[in-house]
This record gives structure tokens, C-alpha cells and sequence, in this order.
């Protein structure tokens, strides 16, 4: 039985993620993110992001 979230997405649903997480993106194969800045900050702490954040 298909997800919830595959049922949404086959009736042409355009589906967005709230946490501003890449890997939530690429996992659930999401068509965008949130632009909310308390979301981008939390996602922006974790360490796997540090080297986008980061200055070289």
C-alpha cells in the first residue's frame, strides 16, 4: 500500500518540506523547502551542514 505521502504526490500535489533539511529533501524526493529563517537557522547547526556554513 502506497504512503500517504506517495497518495498526495499521485494526485499532483506539489509536496514542500518544513525543516529546511537537505537530507529530508533528498530522502522524500521534495519539489522545495521552507524559506522560514528559524527553520534554515536549526538546519544550519547541525554538523553535517558546517561546511556550507563555514568560511574556507
Amino acid at each position: 500500500m502506497a504512503s500517504s505521502l506517495e497518495q498526495l504526490k499521485a494526485t499532483g500535489s506539489i509536496v514542500f518540506c518544513g525543516p529546511g533539511d537537505f537530507a529530508t529533501i533528498d530522502k522524500y524526493k521534495l519539489q522545495g523547502a521552507t524559506t522560514n529563517p528559524s527553520l534554515i537557522l536549526a538546519a544550519s547547526k547541525k554538523a553535517e551542514y558546517a561546511s556550507l556554513i563555514d568560511a574556507p
